[in-house]
């Protein structure tokens, strides 16, 4: 992938992932933690299968956005029994070809539930008359200001007339009570900020940033349409994503200028349940 600022298109989706050049999302997430964990995502080449979290989600949005392009990103590896040596080896030839191909090996019965996802989101109204303006999977780069780091973010949905970014999320629960929690574990917050100010780094305009949320179908269940919801973070959560992304890009220069990298710490910490845990003590007492 070239490291030119600005925005590029039709970057396939390994190239982009590959790339470790360019601080995302991903790394500021992996900061969070510790210098240590992100060193470690550094470090360690991309695998040669893609992990099926991430396969699902590849999927599903290739499945929405561009699926004229799914045959060419992924190889359906129909059902084999990986109990006999032939069946191991039909998965070990294609999952050569798609190391060398730069091609995803999907399973079929992942590929159908991708498939039937995808046809629920389309279906929503909302998400419909989103898809009928905009641009997908555009590559922003830029140049942080403060630190100077290359920065890149990858949208899922740009309109630049309304001035949108639409990020497609599937979650188990897609409730406002679900999602928020969601928010908090996976770092949404952050990504949300980190590609606002991203593409206004491309002199684009961004006043709005739209998690589009599907949830998730229960085992033997078809996704459904109806189950689809729509957020936008508040003022002060969007300024705790800004505040969180501009720590990590600080503390990413540091460690690249320090060549320092370090993990937990080696001093023995007072250590408490979290909150809930403690309330619920509580409420156990009093209910004796």
């Amino acid at each position: 992938m070239k490291l030119e600022n600005g925005i590029q298109e039709g970057v396939p989706n390994a190239a982009y992932h590959a790339d470790r050049k360019c601080v995302s999302s991903t790394w500021l997430k992996k900061i969070q933690k510790t210098p240590f964990h992100l060193r470690l995502h550094l470090d360690t080449p991309p695998p040669d299968v893609t992990p099926p979290a991430l396969l699902m989600g590849s999927a599903v949005d290739t499945l929405v956005f561009e699926p004229e392009l799914f045959k060419k990103e992924f190889i359906i590896m129909p059902e084999l029994n990986l109990r006999t040596k032939d069946g191991r080896s039909e998965r070990d030839r294609l999952i050569a070809k798609c190391v060398k191909t730069n091609q995803m090996l999907i399973k079929n019965s992942d590929h159908f539930i991708a498939l039937q996802t995808a046809k629920a989101i389309r279906m929503n109204p909302v998400m419909a008359r989103i898809l009928q303006r905009g641009k997908t999977q555009q590559t922003f780069i830029w140049d942080d200001p403060v630190t100077e780091l290359k920065c890149k973010c990858r949208t899922d949905w740009y309109d630049e007339e309304s001035a949108t970014i639409y990020d497609l999320k599937t979650a188990q629960d897609a409730s406002p009570e679900g999602f928020a929690k969601a928010i908090a574990n996976f770092g949404y917050h952050i990504q949300a900020a980190f590609y606002s100010d991203g593409v206004r780094a491309c002199n684009k305009p961004v006043e709005r940033f739209v998690f589009c949320v599907q949830e998730k179908a229960a085992a033997g269940e078809i996704p459904n349409s109806e189950l689809m919801a729509f957020y936008e973070l508040s003022a002060d959560d969007m300024q705790a994503g800004i505040d969180s992304y501009t720590s990590g890009l600080a503390a990413i220069n540091f460690c690249m200028m320090t060549g320092e990298w370090t993990g937990y710490t080696d001093q023995i910490l007072p250590i408490s349940r979290p909150a809930w845990a403690r309330k619920s003590d509580v409420e156990m007492v009093t209910s004796l």
